[in-house]
């Protein structure tokens, strides 16, 4: 039996879709951009692009949800603009309570003022990590003793 060879046919790809993205400050300042990208864009590569420029700690607002790292956009509302907004994160630590059991930060609070990237604790005892990688403690003298570190 003859037969033939059919070519195949490739499937077109929809063309990829350029968008700008601009990024402001919520007094409408611009912070970032317009620049380019390609949809579909993940909010991993939307904060490095703007890492890149900004390095204070911030979160991006689409609308009125924060663009995750993992968030992919898909397509845009208006033609090919997408506008963000940047919310500042200050990293100041706040506390209260009874200064007896841990809640008096009064020694370290201006070392507290600014750059404090992460916290952890327990009842009676508190340490902050800043940006710097200097770890800060406060709390009950008894937990808090890091004469031997």
């Amino acid at each position: 039996v003859p037969f033939r060879i059919v070519p195949r046919v490739r499937a077109r790809r929809a063309p990829a879709m350029a968008v700008r993205a601009t990024v402001y400050s919520l007094a409408g300042e611009v912070i970032f951009g317009p620049a380019a990208f390609v949809l579909p864009l993940l909010g991993s590569e939307l904060h490095r692009r703007v890492r890149e420029v900004v390095v204070k700690p911030f979160k991006l607002v689409h609308g009125l949800d924060v663009v995750s790292e993992q968030q992919l956009f898909l397509d845009v509302d208006d033609d090919t603009d997408v506008t963000l907004n940047i919310v500042f994160v200050s990293c100041t630590v706040v506390t209260w309570g009874r200064a007896g059991v841990g809640c008096d930060c009064a020694a370290v609070a201006d070392r507290l003022a600014t750059g404090v990237s992460s916290v952890t604790g327990n009842e009676v005892a508190f340490a902050a990590l800043k940006d710097t990688g200097e770890v800060v403690i406060w709390g009950s003298a008894v937990s808090c003793d890091s004469t031997a570190v």
